[in-house]
């Protein structure tokens, strides 16, 4: 509801990629037009490709709902918002505690972290629950030996790397939890069949992305010289790799804990530590541990300053907020630090998103400043000063003369509320998503 409200008036960024997402995923249903690629990864040159599970997704809703990304946003919100389940039960299994398992739920709600990825209409999102649940079931496979989990487990990593390649490195996760089973002489106690299944699992779930892989090897587009290449260590400054990767994570820190105010969210987070430290056992502190260093296995091996690779870290902040809070409250003492530190939450959380809405920006979204209702508004103009008569449009996009964007927008919206579409002139379309809607 808290989303749902937050976005209502079209009030979410809306860009070139989602209006291009929008063209290739109607096309699904609507031409019969089965896909097996996802979209393009960005800073691969068109060579990498995202699973295609996205467009599965989306592409009935907008056909349902004839074209309006509000509506398909708010379909994807619930969709997102069900990651409260496996974070609620992650806190559970973590703490014996349903009280501090429903806290961390409700920190969760009012997260403003949660909210930027779980409103984000682009493939990202799906990863906002089903790494939350892959996060909890490799709790329950390595730490409460609940082997026979396993196939659900890699199930769920395939599924986040449907959502976006990036998560490829988080195997390292699994073959973390199979090392902490060596040390723990635990490995005997696998079956066989289980492994194999679990492999069975995985691949069914990136089928698509193999298939869409191989056809981009076959046609030359992608190489395996490619890996090495997009590798951190290709010609890369290391200096500026380890500064950039601790200025993602102190942001990620200081938007986790309390947004509007850094000084006071760097010492919660050092609070949280030593709570952390102090009052939690060996197994719970691996947990929290993995989870918040699991965007190094990417970030170790290719390195770009892109904000989304820590989705989901926000989970461990909001678990260890809900437990301190929960030891506050069961002092008198320290009642009002437990309430205080909720409220001071819930209202940080609440101005930030006030702030990034009245700016326009939003983390998760490059092209800052493109939310959807400023686009409509943009369109509502250009008809009103056409007064009803054929008018042209010519633009100026990013990326440059790529006019996906305003072809579906016009296409949709314009067609819709105003009978016809403007001409188009400016750069040839042809080739380019959503030119076969343009009229010259």
């Amino acid at each position: 509801t808290i989303r749902v409200l937050a976005t209502r008036g079209a009030q979410f960024p809306f860009w070139f990629d989602s209006g291009r997402d929008a063209i290739i995923s109607r096309a699904i249903i609507e031409r019969g037009d089965l896909k097996i690629q996802g979209p393009s990864a960005s800073g691969t040159g068109d060579s990498v490709f995202h699973g295609v599970l996205y467009y599965y997704l989306i592409g009935p809703l907008y056909t349902v709902f004839a074209g309006n990304p509000l509506a398909v946003l708010k379909v994807m919100i619930g969709f997102s918002s069900l990651a409260v389940v496996p974070v609620y039960f992650l806190s559970y299994h973590l703490s014996k505690n349903r009280k501090i398992a429903f806290l961390a739920g409700l920190f969760f709600c009012f997260s403003l972290e949660a909210f930027r990825s779980g409103t984000w209409l682009s493939n990202p999102i799906i990863a906002t629950l089903t790494l939350p649940t892959f996060f909890y079931l490799f709790y329950l496979v390595f730490f409460e030996h609940q082997r026979k989990l396993l196939p659900l487990l890699t199930l769920s990593l395939a599924l986040t790397q449907q959502a976006a390649i990036l998560f490829a490195p988080w195997w390292g996760i699994v073959g973390l939890g199979f090392f902490l089973d060596f040390q723990k002489k635990q490995l005997s106690k696998w079956c066989v069949k289980t492994i194999i299944l679990a492999i069975i699992s995985y691949l069914l779930g990136v089928f698509t992305m193999i298939l869409a892989q191989l056809k981009v090897y076959f046609a030359g587009v992608f190489t395996l010289r490619s890996l090495a290449e997009y590798a951190s260590w290709s010609g890369a400054d290391d200096n500026r790799i380890i500064s950039e990767t601790w200025s993602l994570f102190l942001q990620k820190i200081v938007n986790s804990f309390a947004p509007t105010l850094p000084i006071l969210a760097i010492f919660l987070a050092i609070v949280t530590l030593l709570f952390v430290k102090n009052k939690l056992s060996k197994n719970q502190r691996w947990m929290l541990l993995i989870i918040s260093t699991s965007p190094l296995w990417l970030l170790s091996w290719h390195f770009r300053n892109m904000y989304h690779t820590l989705i989901s870290l926000e989970v461990v902040v909001v678990i260890c907020l809900a437990w301190l809070t929960f030891v506050l409250w069961q002092k008198k003492a320290t009642k009002c630090l437990a309430i205080g530190l909720f409220v001071i939450f819930v209202l940080t959380n609440y101005r930030g998103y006030q702030v990034e809405l009245q700016a326009k920006k939003s983390k998760y979204f490059v092209p800052q400043g493109a939310y959807l209702k400023d686009l409509l508004d943009a369109i509502d103009y250009s008809y009103s000063q056409a007064q009803g008569k054929p008018f042209s449009i010519s633009t100026i996009t990013n990326p440059y003369g790529f006019n996906s964007l305003w072809a579906y927008l016009y296409s949709w919206y314009g067609q819709k509320n105003y009978g016809y579409k403007p001409f188009y002139f400016g750069p040839d379309q042809i080739g380019i998503f959503g030119g076969d809607l343009l009229t010259l």
